[in-house]
C-alpha cells in the first residue's frame, strides 16, 4: 500500500530527467563538502539537509492533503523546511543524535537488503536509536563517520545520474521500492558500492587530518599566548 501510494505520487509529480540532473548537481556539491569537510561544517550542512528533508516530506503530505494544490504545498514545504533548519541549528546534540541515528538506520537497512532479509521496522528503529546514543558519547568519531559515508553516497549517486547511469524516472514511478535490487546487484551497483567505500574512507582520513592539524595549531597558539603573558612585566616592578 505505501509503495502504491508513493508510485502514484511520483507519477503525479511527473519527475523529469532535467529535475533529476539538477538534483544530481546539488547532491554532488553537498556530497563532496560532506565527505571532506563534514566535521568542520557539520551544523551548516546538516541544517541544509534538514531543510531539504523537512520541506520535501511536508510537500509530499501537503500535496496529498490539499488534493494536488501545488501553491499550498509549496507554502507548507517552505515553512516546515525553515523550521527544521532553525530547530537543528539550535539543538546541536539533537543534530548529533539524528546523524548517528541516520547512520544506524542506513547500515541496518542496507545489510538487510543485501542479505535478502525482509525489512523489519523495529530492528531498523532500534539500530538507529542505539547508533544515535553512541554518537552522543563519541561525537567527533560519529560525525566524521556519518558525514563521510553519507557524503560518499550522495556524491556517487549524483555522479552516476550525471553520466547517465542513475535513476530512470519511469522505473522510479513504476516501482519506487525496488529501484535497486540489493539481493542480486548488477555490475553497476557493485561499482557504485566500491566507489562509496573508497570515497568514504578517503573522507575519514582527510577529516581526521584536518581536525588534528587545527587542534595542533590551536595548542601551539595557546602555548605561545601563555609565553607572551609570562614575559609581561608588572607595572609596579617596571617603576622600581
Amino acid at each position: 500500500m505505501p509503495e502504491q501510494w508513493c508510485s502514484e505520487f511520483i507519477q503525479d509529480l511527473q519527475i523529469s530527467y532535467e529535475f533529476l540532473l539538477g538534483s544530481a548537481i546539488v547532491l554532488v556539491v553537498l556530497g563532496v563538502l560532506n565527505v571532506f569537510l563534514g566535521y568542520p561544517i557539520f551544523r551548516v550542512v546538516l541544517c541544509i539537509f534538514a531543510g531539504l528533508a523537512g520541506g520535501t516530506a511536508s510537500y509530499v503530505f501537503a500535496f496529498a492533503a490539499f488534493g494536488g494544490d501545488i501553491a499550498a504545498s509549496l507554502i507548507v514545504a517552505v515553512t516546515v523546511g525553515l523550521l527544521s533548519v532553525i530547530a537543528l541549528y539550535k539543538l546541536y546534540l539533537m543534530s548529533v543524535f539524528l546523524a548517528g541515528g541516520a547512520l544506524g538506520w542506513f547500515l541496518s537497512y542496507t545489510v538487510m537488503e543485501f542479505v535478502g532479509l525482509d525489512n523489519v521496522p523495529l530492528v531498523i528503529t532500534i539500530s538507529g536509536v542505539v547508533c544515535g546514543l553512541i554518537a552522543l558519547m563519541s561525537q567527533k568519531f560519529a560525525i566524521i563517520l556519518a558525514t563521510s559515508l553519507f557524503g560518499a553516497v550522495y556524491t556517487t549517486l549524483g555522479v552516476a545520474q550525471l553520466v547517465g547511469h542513475g535513476i530512470d524516472p519511469k522505473e522510479l514511478a513504476e516501482d519506487p521500492g525496488n529501484v535497486v535490487d540489493w539481493s542480486n546487484p548488477d555490475a553497476k551497483v557493485i561499482i557504485m558500492a566500491v566507489c562509496v567505500v573508497v570515497l568514504a574512507l578517503g573522507g575519514i582520513l582527510v577529516q581526521y587530518k584536518i581536525t588534528s592539524t587545527k587542534k595542533r595549531k590551536h595548542e601551539i597558539r595557546g602555548r605561545r599566548d601563555e609565553g607572551d603573558k609570562s614575559q609581561v612585566i608588572p607595572a609596579d616592578e617596571s617603576e622600581d
